[in-house]
């Protein structure tokens, strides 16, 4: 900025300085005008419209002295041309020196949420810590959603409480994870499936789907009362596939691991257990079990911690069987 308004008033005291000397060197020609032009479209370029009057209000006095009165409407109307055009390019620098700064600003942001995130070891303390982070960052309210049932859930959230129950898949949340693509609501009130997350949610809405691998495991999604830019939800993008790539990273890490520890083990339902005693702490539960179809029944082949999971369960019955049937989470 600093820099901006001494490159300006040098343009205006170099143009003041050509003023005189071609009042000095050709006084019987008008070759002064560009430069009353110049610096008057510098200044308000600098102050606005304001700013640019008042250059050309002094403008117009001293070619009044110098000249007299006798062209002075025309000279008025092309300074004030002058001013307006000055004043048009401070609003489109102001413009772009703001999406600069923003851009920045939410890449140093962004780039230090990713720093925190990267400390973190499982997927599940990754969707925990996110919405917190990005909130602290000024991004508004963020939540991490999963599929459930039918529906889906919200896992993680910053800030207000969410409304209770699971969400219809025909929300904006849905789409993202139906598609796999960004989606993103400009208004939310001009949007037939908008689905609020909570009571206060308003103004606009951007769901960015989480991968692992090619797989969509979550969607995280940001409201806020004011618009997103393109050059923001470019950027939230990257951060997201950023998001994605480490979340992979962590799965692999996870199955290399399971791996190395069953290579070792030779009995089948030793092989369960172990399995069982890797993943359950990273998914945060006490106990679990790994049941296989035979004929009309789930049968429980190995369990770890003080199971719930019955031992066989008929056909058809319970979230076991929807799972299976489906191939998908729930």
């Amino acid at each position: 900025m600093q820099n901006r308004v001494l490159t300006v008033w040098f343009i205006a005291l170099a143009s003041a300085l050509a003023w005189l000397l071609t009042h000095w060197l050709r006084p019987d020609q008008r070759y002064e005008v560009p430069w009353l032009m110049t610096g008057v479209t510098a200044l308000a370029s600098l102050y606005g419209l304001p700013g640019g009057l008042l250059a050309g209000g002094v403008a117009l006095g001293l070619e009044a002295a110098a000249v007299g009165a006798s062209d002075l409407p025309w000279l008025a109307v092309v300074l004030l041309v002058s001013a307006l055009l000055g004043n048009r390019a401070r609003l489109r620098l102001d413009v772009a020196l703001r999406r600069q700064s923003q851009t920045t600003r939410q890449l140093t942001l962004l780039v230090g949420a990713l720093e925190d995130l990267s400390h973190l070891t499982t997927r599940e303390a990754v969707f925990a810590a996110l919405p917190e982070l990005l909130q602290q960052q000024g991004e508004g309210h963020a939540s991490i959603w999963v599929p459930s049932g039918e529906g889906f859930r919200p896992v993680a959230f910053s800030g207000t409480p969410h409304l209770p129950g699971a969400i219809a898949p025909t929300g904006v949340v849905g789409r993202a994870y139906a598609t796999g693509q960004t989606q993103y609501i400009a208004d939310v009130h001009k949007d037939p499936g908008y689905i609020p997350a909570t009571p206060a949610s308003g103004g606009s809405e951007l769901a960015l789907p989480l991968r692992e691998g090619e797989q969509v495991v979550a969607v995280l999604n940001l409201e806020r009362r004011e618009p997103f830019p393109g050059e923001e939800r470019q950027g939230l993008e990257r951060f997201a596939r950023a998001v994605s790539a480490q979340l992979a990273r962590l799965s692999e890490r996870l199955e290399s691991e399971l791996l190395n520890r069953l290579a070792s083990i030779h009995s089948p339902r030793a092989i369960l257990e172990q399995a069982l005693e890797i993943l359950m702490p990273p998914l945060g539960v006490q106990h679990g079990g790994i049941l296989m179809q035979q004929g009309a029944r789930m049968v429980l082949l190995a369990s770890r911690g003080t199971s719930s999971v019955q031992a066989r369960i008929p056909l058809g019955r319970g979230l076991v069987w929807q799972v299976y049937r489906s191939g998908r989470p729930a």
